[in-house]
């Protein structure tokens, strides 16, 4: 496993088990999102890669450090990159960059379970199908007699002032 090309949910997927949870690969439409299982509420979106509040946690709780860094290419270009660097862990002093830090934060922490030996990474995660059953229920669509019906009981409990004058003109 290449940790630099770990991105997206893969690298949520393995932030989690790095951290300890009961962690699977979800789809659904298309997409792919990292679930967790947390005692006693259920299942939770994990993606530490898109929220802060995570991505920060495990840099507070690991002590890591972070800063910004001006990279310079071939090119003569400079780019502004993110600097997440293990220094205070006795058994691994590693670093990670990437445009995003808490892409980078999550990287390292992988990268910090596989050498400490707490991250299997022999069986590589398959992304679980949705269930054919739950996915109709979501994506179906009223029927003509349904969206009616449903009008009908916002106009009569949101808005009967709004409508009064247009169904005493549809009636006449």
């Amino acid at each position: 496993m290449n940790i630099e090309q770990l991105a997206g949910a893969d690298l949520d997927y393995w932030t989690a088990r790095a951290e300890g949870h009961i962690a699977e690969l979800c789809g659904l439409h298309g997409l792919r999102y990292c679930r967790i299982d947390v005692y006693p509420d259920g299942h939770q979106f994990y993606q530490p890669t898109e929220n802060w509040l995570l991505a920060a946690a495990i840099a507070h709780r690991r002590r890591y450090t972070q800063y910004p860094r001006l990279d310079r290419y071939n090119d003569a270009t400079h780019q502004w990159v993110w600097l997440a660097e293990a220094q205070q862990n006795s058994q691994f002093h590693g670093q990670f960059v990437d445009a995003s830090p808490r892409v980078a934060i999550c990287r390292l922490r992988v990268a910090e379970a596989i050498a400490e030996g707490s991250l299997n990474v022999d069986r590589e995660p398959v992304a679980r199908e949705p269930d054919p059953v739950y996915e109709q229920l979501g994506i179906s669509m009223m029927n003509d007699e349904q969206a009616f019906a449903s009008f009908q009981r916002w106009k009569e409990l949101c808005r009967p002032s709004a409508y009064s004058a247009v169904s005493t003109k549809e009636q006449s």
